[in-house]
């Protein structure tokens, strides 16, 4: 009996020992197991198996809630003992690298193989001494508030002090993960010289997105550092041996608060309107510009949606300008509006709501209304006629001597006209006899009044030379002259056209786009260009359609 339970026992340890041999094992390890604050951790995820396995790995984005900075798979074969034989075992690692900034627990992590699923064991990491001052580096993160609401934008600054005399080219830069805020790198970073060290600066604009409390985890760096001759290794007369150093910064705490009510900007901001010209002629274009300033980011102002009846708008692409300084952000937000219309309107006030965080509640700001007089064409015209010319007024005297001064003159003339017809016509028939009786009269005439025959005979040609120039020349001149008007009366300038293809902008898209381009021309903006002939084209339809409208 005694030996039949021993044998069941050898037998039992040989299915065991079998079944462990042909199952995969899984386990994870970490490499190192002690390391510095901040400092790379990589955690193998590991399947050893005698037979080739299906292995399905899970999608990790954070161990022991750090993020996954990297992933990478590892395949190698290897040759252990097992039962005192030699095997040949398949090892699949699947390694993941995080950085923490204190002892950690990893695992346990599980995978799947040919369909079942495997867990791994445990393991502790132990993180000792704040690797944020090394070798002389100190590398630190700071951030201008403690406390926020959500939208309110923080300044969140990383520095790396080095040594000038260990200072180095090659450093590799790992921003942090900046989760649960919308963020904006405030420029390339900036290095200056202070005292022995060089520091070097990069800030972050940050808005969070949610209410809650959150840890802005640290950002890392690896810095390649010239090794000192005593510790170089005996090849190092082949050029300077390196060591890369990874460092770390502190994690920052920050406290996010919810806003009361729903809000268009967060800040302590002024809103002002303005435009140009208050009084304008009908068609004309009208510059109203609209200007927010103070303390704050205006980087996602939304659109005012300005809408007034009976007037085309044209808005323009904002620009918004950030300074930057340790107390905060200051914003400058500048929209311009293209305005046209024919009558008289008013701009109504652009509303806006704010939560003030200097005073922590909810305010409004609101523009002027402003008042634009049209002048139209009409109502001109009509000013200038309503003044008629009147007959100059004459004193009683004047008229009397007017009147009677025609009375006067005609018995005057009466008798100078008769004696001057007397002697007219004696010198006429005088004038007739000389000529009936003197046959030399009309040569004499012509030797003292006239030409000589070959001067008139060049005066001839000459005018017949002239005369075929002129008409070879003439429909090319007639052309030009043609060709000329019908440019002079399509429109003077840009200004003009742009008056004439305004009321049909509606009709044709084609029309709306050349206005826009037209009043981005007119109003400086010289980097467009308008296509002149696609220009003449349509102010030539317009006229034709309007010539037939006239006829009918």
């Amino acid at each position: 009996m005694i030996r039949v339970m021993k044998i069941a026992i050898v037998f039992t340890l040989l299915l065991e020992s079998l079944f462990a041999a042909t199952n995969p094992k899984v386990y994870i390890s970490v490499e190192p197991q002690e390391i510095y604050s901040g400092e790379e951790l990589n955690v193998s995820l590991n399947i050893e198996s005698l037979k080739r396995v299906d292995i399905k790995f899970p999608e990790v984005d954070k161990i022991a809630k750090l993020p996954v900075v990297a992933i990478k798979d590892i395949k190698r074969n290897l040759i252990k003992e097992i039962d005192g034989a030699q095997v040949a075992v398949a090892k699949i690692s699947r390694v993941y690298t995080i950085m923490p900034t204190k002892s950690i627990t990893v695992g346990p992590l599980s995978v799947i193989i040919d369909g079942k699923k495997y867990k791994s064991q445990k393991e502790k990491v132990k993180v000792v001494n704040s690797s944020s001052k090394g070798n002389n580096f100190v590398f630190r993160m700071s951030s201008n508030k403690k406390e926020v609401v959500v939208g309110e934008p923080f300044i969140v600054k990383i520095e790396l002090v080095e040594p000038t005399a260990l200072s180095s080219a090659n450093i590799e830069y790992l921003a942090p993960r900046f989760e649960n805020f919308i963020v904006n790198s405030l420029g390339s970073g900036e290095t200056t010289q202070r005292g022995s060290n060089l520091i070097r600066t990069i800030r972050y604009l940050l808005k969070a997105k949610e209410a809650g409390k959150y840890i802005i985890e640290p950002a890392t760096a690896k810095i390649e550092i010239q090794a000192a001759p005593i510790a170089q290794s005996p090849f190092a007369f082949f050029g300077d041996e390196a060591q890369i150093k990874t460092i770390a910064t502190n994690t920052v705490p920050i406290v996010v608060k919810g806003l009361p009510r729903k809000v268009d900007l967060v800040g302590d901001f002024k809103i002002k309107a303005d435009v140009d010209k208050k009084i304008r002629s009908a068609k004309k274009p009208i510059e109203f510009t609209v200007q927010i300033s103070g303390k704050g980011s205006l980087g996602d102002v939304k659109d005012f949606g300005l809408s007034i009846q009976g007037v085309t708008i044209y808005p323009k692409e904002p620009k918004i300008e950030n300074i930057v300084t340790e107390q905060g952000i200051e914003s400058r937000y500048i929209r311009k509006y293209i305005l046209i219309a024919k009558e008289d309107f008013v701009i109504p006030p652009i509303v806006l709501r704010e939560f003030n965080t200097q005073k922590r509640k909810v305010e409004v700001l609101k523009s002027k209304a402003i008042k634009i007089n049209i002048k139209s064409a009409s109502s001109i015209a009509s000013l200038l006629n309503s003044k008629k010319e009147e007959p100059p007024k004459t004193s009683r005297k004047e008229s009397i001597t007017a009147a009677a001064t025609p009375i006067i003159n005609s018995s005057i003339n009466k008798k100078s006209q008769g004696s001057d017809t007397k002697s007219q016509k004696e010198s006429e028939v005088a004038k007739i006899e000389e000529i009936l009786i003197d046959k030399n009269y009309y040569k004499r005439k012509y030797a003292k009044d006239g030409y000589s025959l070959g001067m008139l005979l060049f005066t001839a040609l000459i005018g017949l030379l002239l005369g075929f120039v002129a008409a070879w020349n003439l429909p090319k001149i007639l052309a030009k002259k043609e060709a000329k008007a019908k440019e002079e009366r399509l429109y003077e300038d840009f200004n003009e056209a742009l008056n004439i293809l305004y009321p049909h902008t509606t009709s044709d898209p084609k029309i709306e786009e050349m206005v826009k381009t037209l009043y981005e021309v007119v109003n400086g903006n010289h980097a467009l260009t308008i296509d002149k002939k696609r220009l003449d084209k349509m102010i030539k339809k317009i006229k034709r359609k309007e010539k037939r409208k006239q006829k009918s």
